[in-house]
């Protein structure tokens, strides 16, 4: 797994979403019924912190989540590699 899928797979497990790079109605169905409303739940809360979201397509706020979970990931290993 290459730096960057990594950041963002640990991202999206921190912000207790699913990785959005993966299918996610196939992952969503592996959840219980009580995670995966949660996952959905927290998906909807970062996608209404996105201030320009009017202007947005489907496509681009998927891409701001991704950025967000890779960012999110990024700090957590750059913190594993100070300790």
């Amino acid at each position: 797994m290459i730096k960057r899928d990594f950041e963002l797979f640990i991202g999206a497990l921190e912000l207790g979403i699913v990785p959005p790079c993966e299918n996610i109605s196939k992952c969503l169905i592996t959840l219980s019924s009580e995670d995966a409303r949660k996952a959905k739940r927290k998906f909807r809360k970062l996608k209404r912190k996105i201030p320009e979201l009017r202007h947005m397509t489907q496509s681009d706020i998927r891409n701001h989540i991704m950025r967000k979970c890779q960012a999110v990931g990024g700090e957590l290993l750059a913190g594993q590699d100070q300790k």
